[in-house]
């Protein structure tokens, strides 16, 4: 049998949070859990246990994440009928720590405690100069810094969303879903720009536009180079 050079995995697609907790009312049930959150970490018994590196004299770090799931289920926030309390906690807390809602070790940042102000005040009809409420304004702050390290380039996925919007004036579903996660860097913004311009002058199709776009990565050549001109194997 051939002894075949590793083909390097590379990503040139936008890799952000999880889908695990879906929800109506997201920014209503995203401060609610905030306020859970910060009166779970000021119970004596939580206080100085890790979320994610087990401190001294903690035995892991499920049970506290079960502790929490409780904790949600104590307090209406989620009906139980999960199966694995610790992996309940961890989906239900992504996007808060996606956000940057929360660190790591799941406490409260800055950001998160400025958000809990608004909601305790409940002062969400006070405007500002972009003529939104206030906690909008912290929610798109929050968006625009959001980030993702592609292959060493930062990508901000809402800045690109916005860039698209102004030279597009809209993207159709389809565009939304397939072709803007492929930008990741300067060149390939461009070149989704310019294939989303020629689509909608009918030329091509969003397939093709997407195999183009693949083969033109040398790992993706390598690949295809490998399955073409060798025979089947198991």
């Amino acid at each position: 049998m051939a002894a075949y050079e590793r083909i390097p995995y590379s990503s040139f697609l936008w890799k952000l949070g999880t889908t695990s907790f879906r929800t109506r009312e997201f920014n209503k049930m995203t401060e609610w859990q905030l306020r859970l959150l910060d009166e779970f970490w000021q119970k004596p018994e939580n206080h100085n246990q890790g979320w994610e590196i087990a401190v001294p004299g903690q035995a892991d770090i499920y049970e506290i994440k079960n502790r929490y799931y409780d904790w949600l289920v104590e307090n209406d926030f989620t009906k139980g009928n999960d199966k694995v309390k610790y992996k309940a906690a961890r989906e239900k807390t992504s996007g808060l720590y996606d956000m940057g809602f929360i660190d790591n070790e799941h406490r409260l940042t800055e950001v998160g405690y400025e958000l809990l102000e608004v909601a305790s005040s409940n002062d969400y009809l006070e405007r500002n100069q972009l003529g939104i409420s206030h906690d909008s304004q912290i929610y798109l702050a929050q968006l625009l810094k959001l980030s993702d390290d592609n292959t060493g380039t930062t990508v901000r996925p809402f800045i690109i969303v916005l860039h698209l919007l102004s030279e597009l004036d809209y993207l159709s579903y389809d565009e939304f879903r397939y072709l803007m996660p492929l930008c990741t860097d300067e060149f390939s913004t461009s070149y989704i720009l310019h294939s989303i311009v020629e689509l909608r002058e009918g030329k091509g199709d969003i397939d093709s536009i997407l195999k183009d776009f693949l083969l033109s990565k040398k790992n993706y050549q390598v690949g295809l180079q490998r399955f073409t001109t060798n025979e089947f194997s198991e």
